[in-house]
């Protein structure tokens, strides 16, 4: 521990001159606040976070959904879809972009902001060469039940429908939204049971909207598989219609916004960051101000990237592990050792230990570019 702080005390005047002001998005996208922030808690100033109580955080047991930007983005395009009954709108987006945290992000947002309104969340597992009928029901109703469940297929597709009608009734408007993850791995199989399921509810009056990510550049691969299919274009829009944007973090400013949503969460009466680095929070540090220190150490770093980071997008997942790195090595500090310099250093140790700039070369090598969208 002495070590890293002697190594993170050799900060370069470079580093220091590099590190610029930067300015705040000045439009912002309306915000669904969904948590409900209980009264914060003086903690006592010697208490540290013991290593099990760091290991088990929400943070970084990834357990509570962030509000990214581009979740806050895509909300409104999710409700409406919800509130229309309007099926087929997917994103996609490179492995580590945070396509399963954004799909729970926008599950807890709608769970919270529609009275009553249920979502079931269903990922498709890849490798499926050849999928049974008994298989295929049994893999939703784990997802709707939590349970496999024996009986003749009639019998499994009635209670998957019997289920899926259950909850949707929980909701004044009669609809269940279905959010799909890994959809470059859904079969015709998949397909065809989703579409009797929503028309088999239509006929009962319940709505089934479906909302679903994939990743690229697997979903290339899909399209193929679409193509040279044997069921028919309009079979597929219940699935996959109409593409909705989607970006990982392509500005400074989106880091700006989830550091900022990082600082306000709060879990057992503390902000996450007073969590990490409680003595310093006591001197109001807060991480959406690192932005500085963050975007200095970033543009040291990224002489070895391909391109501009942002033109890439920096992924979601791996941002929140350099954000997590950058914890633990500012935590060996003292506060009065903490100083803007060593901070700095902090931010370019967590950067080039997670690294950051190679996984931001692999999307570019692999022609994915901010979006999801291939160059």
């Amino acid at each position: 521990m002495a070590n890293t702080a002697n190594k993170l005390d050799q900060v370069t005047d470079d580093g220091a001159k590099q590190r610029a002001p930067v300015e705040s998005t000045s439009a912002q996208p309306e915000r669904a606040t969904v948590h409900e922030m209980p009264p914060l808690r003086p903690i006592p100033s010697e208490w540290r976070p013991t290593n099990s109580e760091w290991m088990s955080h929400p943070l970084t047991a990834a357990e509570i959904p962030l509000q990214t930007p581009t979740v806050q983005r895509m909300y409104e395009t999710v409700q409406i879809a919800a509130k229309s009954r309007i099926s087929g709108r997917y994103f996609k987006a490179a492995h580590d972009d945070g396509v399963t945290e954004t799909l729970r992000a926008l599950r807890e947002m709608l769970e919270e902001s529609v009275t009553g309104l249920c979502t079931v969340y269903h990922a498709f597992a890849p490798g499926r060469t050849e999928e049974t009928e008994r298989k295929l029901y049994n893999s939703f109703l784990m997802s709707v039940t939590g349970t496999l469940m024996p009986g003749a297929v009639n019998d499994l597709r009635g209670r998957l429908l019997n289920r899926l009608c259950e909850l949707a009734s929980k909701s004044a408007s009669r609809t269940l939204v279905l959010l799909l993850d890994d959809l470059e791995h859904i079969t015709e199989w998949d397909v065809g049971l989703i579409r009797h399921m929503r028309h088999a509810m239509h006929d009962q009056g319940f709505g089934l909207t479906v909302f679903s990510g994939g990743h690229d550049p697997d979903m290339n691969v899909l399209d193929d598989r679409i193509r040279k299919g044997k069921l028919r274009a309009e079979v597929w829009n219940e699935v996959k219609e109409a593409e909705v944007e989607f970006t990982s973090a392509g500005s400074i400013e989106d880091v700006h916004d989830i550091f900022q949503s990082i600082d306000q969460q709060q879990h057992a009466g503390v902000t996450w960051t007073t969590f990490f680095l409680p003595e310093a929070c006591g001197r109001r540090f807060s991480l959406a101000e690192e932005i500085e220190n963050f975007k200095g150490a970033l543009g040291m770093t990224s002489k070895k990237a391909r391109t501009d980071p942002f033109i890439v997008g920096i992924p979601i997942r791996s941002l929140i592990r350099t954000v997590l790195i950058f914890f633990h090595f500012a935590s060996e500090f003292e506060l009065g050792r903490l100083t803007p310099d060593v901070r700095f250093k902090c931010w370019q140790q967590a950067i080039e230990w997670v690294r950051l700039i190679e996984v931001v070369n692999g999307k570019c090598d692999a022609g994915i570019f901010n979006g999801g969208q291939p160059r």
